[in-house]
């Protein structure tokens, strides 16, 4: 410990010191939940419209999100702020704050349980740093991933901050692109179909698909700030000649394919959809309408 004179007597004042440095650490971590990661995620989607505060936790430095290492980060949490008792780097007495330094420092008075309780806090902290080393190096290799999958597209931006590299992995999770329209289709669902079960699923899944088809070929003008492409990502491909629908402009109702949306949606669990719908009101303003009457024909 240090704080130690060469006479055996504690420098409090450095003691404090070194408390402060080390709790400030441990009470900056923050473990990122699935609603943190996913609200960001509709963040990227929306060009930032949906507001998430993850850019700035992240920016800080202490906000985890990699699934290897995230309950080993929850572990360190739950134990220093007393949350449960936990075996693992736990005094043999029940602590459940570090309220033992506190009150050795203000008293100073020096005794075992002090002795005890601050090798325990350098315990949980020699365990962070080691996680976050180790994300951080996770982070390096996923990052050295993205840029040789995007060695022929945009690169990463010289001077590029590892905090936004960062996030930038993390909005890998939106799959192609198709984060809103899942949204779409789960609000479509609720309030079209007869349930969110599969089988009853069908008949309004049909009219969505129909409006979409309606929209990429022309027959039907896409909602403001969304492309026709938005909607023809939710489609099949041509069955006709193998080729992306796009390349067949029908210029008539009756001439259109027989097209369904794509397995990705159709496959959407009745657990998935309710997961999607928990956002329901803060998305909505930024999907198109869930009628194919609000939508004008050309």
């Amino acid at each position: 410990m240090s704080g130690s004179t060469q006479e055996g007597v504690i420098d409090w004042d450095t003691v404090e010191y070194e408390y402060r440095l080390v709790a400030g650490v441990l009470d900056d971590v923050k473990c990122t939940t699935e609603d943190d990661l996913e609200r960001f995620r509709l963040s990227v989607a929306t060009q930032g419209k949906f507001k998430s505060s993850l850019l700035h936790q992240i920016e800080r430095g202490y906000v985890f999100y990699d699934e290897q290492h995230l309950s080993l980060f929850e572990e360190i949490v739950v134990e220093w702020n007393g949350l449960e008792t936990s075996d693992r780097a736990r005094p043999p007495w029940d602590v459940k704050s570090r309220k033992v330094i506190e009150e050795s420092i203000q008293s100073r008075r020096l005794h075992p349980q002090f002795l005890q309780t601050w090798g325990w806090m350098h315990t949980l902290y020699g365990r962070l740093t080691g996680l976050m080393t180790a994300e951080y190096i996770a982070d390096e290799e996923r990052i050295a991933m993205m840029a040789e999958d995007n060695a022929n597209k945009k690169r990463v931006p010289k001077g590029e901050s590892f905090a936004s590299m960062k996030l930038r992995n993390i909005s890998r999770g939106n799959s192609g692109s198709l984060k809103l329209q899942e949204y779409w289709y789960a609000l479509w669902m609720k309030h079209n179909a007869k349930s969110l079960r599969p089988r009853d699923r069908e008949d309004a899944a049909e009219e969505l698909a129909l409006l979409c088809q309606h929209i990429r070929y022309g027959l039907t003008n896409p909602w403001p700030d969304f492309e026709p492409q938005w909607f023809g990502q939710m489609l099949t491909e041509s069955k006709a000649n193998n080729q992306r629908f796009e390349l067949c402009r029908p210029t008539d109702d009756a001439k259109l394919e027989d097209q369904e949306l794509t397995k990705r949606f159709r496959d959407l669990t009745m657990a998935t959809l309710e997961k999607l719908l928990k956002f329901e009101e803060e998305i909505r303003p930024f999907l198109p309408p869930l009628k194919a009457s609000s939508f004008k024909k050309r």
